[in-house]
């Protein structure tokens, strides 16, 4: 028959035999309640008595005497009385104790050996395998929240293994290090549309034994007490003959020295030894010029 513990609902799969017509008290070896089995109904069997008619002594408490009738079903379910009618050949002898309580009825621990164990480690595997994985889910929203909030505690923020990965920026003295200025020259010029000029010529040589582009140099006017009094940056590539130095108006003029390639793409991939011209125009030159300065401020390293 299958006898169903009435407290925590676990089925057991229990022999006939087993359970008299007086019916006897099993203990669920899952919660370890005692409780009242009855032999199932037959249709040629008459209709059983109600359980407080069968066992008036279940409320009773249970002695050590008693805890030895509370057989395993794996392997001593079978050690009590035979149901009657069974042939002694048939049935185990009786297994040596206290005589049975009053009511005809007897203890008898439905053990949990096959499938019951079965759900019992199961469940707990369940119960292990969606406690392992709330604490994966916790740590990682916790290590989340610190690489936001708290990239420190890691000893490495958002961006810096992008900072680590990259190539440090190049000493801008470096990269202009062995640019060398050449052939420099200075003179005025009065144009018809502007007033008077002050020009500043010359080139820059690349000394590199590697190439350079987009060479900028700056040039800086002082007066007679090395006061400065102006300076202007251009990129080098670009110049303009006497002729347009005189006719050009100033808005041409400074267009056509701010091409940044250069004329003919002059200031790009400038190998070794190579020269690139440059020339700065001050427009309505300062009173007091005595002397001025004219250095290399920037270069680009080709790539390979």
């Amino acid at each position: 028959m299958i006898v169903e513990c009435p407290n925590c609902k676990s089925s057991f799969n229990l022999d006939d035999a087993l359970v008299p017509p007086g019916g006897r008290k099993v203990r669920c070896s899952v919660c370890e309640n005692v409780f009242t089995v009855v032999p199932q109904a037959r249709p040629d069997s008459r209709e059983l008595p109600e359980l407080d008619e069968m066992d008036e002594g279940f409320g009773q408490d249970f002695g050590a005497d008693d805890d030895d009738l509370l057989a395993s079903l794996g392997d001593a379910a079978l050690d009590d009385e035979p149901a009657p009618g069974a042939g002694a050949a048939d049935a185990p002898g009786p297994r040596p104790g206290p005589a049975p309580e009053a009511g005809g009825g007897s203890k008898l621990d439905l053990n949990l050996d096959a499938a019951p164990k079965a759900a019992k480690k199961a469940g707990r595997g369940r119960t292990v395998a969606i406690v392992a994985v709330a604490v994966i889910l916790l740590l990682g929203a916790g290590l989340a929240g610190v690489w936001q909030f708290a990239p420190q505690l890691l000893g490495l923020g958002p961006g810096e293994q992008a900072a680590e990965s990259a190539a440090p920026a190049a000493d801008p003295a470096e990269l202009v290090r062995k640019i060398s200025l050449e052939g420099i020259k200075q003179y005025y010029v009065e144009n018809d549309k502007t007033g008077r000029l002050f020009v500043i010529q010359g080139k820059a040589v690349n000394l590199f034994e590697t190439p350079r582009e987009l060479i900028a140099v700056e040039a800086s006017l002082f007066d007679a007490q090395n006061q400065p009094l102006a300076s202007r940056r251009l990129l080098c590539g670009n110049t303009l003959d006497l002729f347009q130095l005189q006719v050009l108006a100033r808005e041409e003029i400074e267009a056509a020295l701010d091409n940044e390639a250069g004329v003919g793409a002059n200031n790009i991939n400038l190998q070794t030894g190579q020269s690139v011209p440059f020339m700065l125009v001050f427009f309505d030159p300062p009173e007091g010029l005595a002397e001025f300065n004219v250095k290399v401020v920037a270069a680009k390293e080709v790539a390979p």
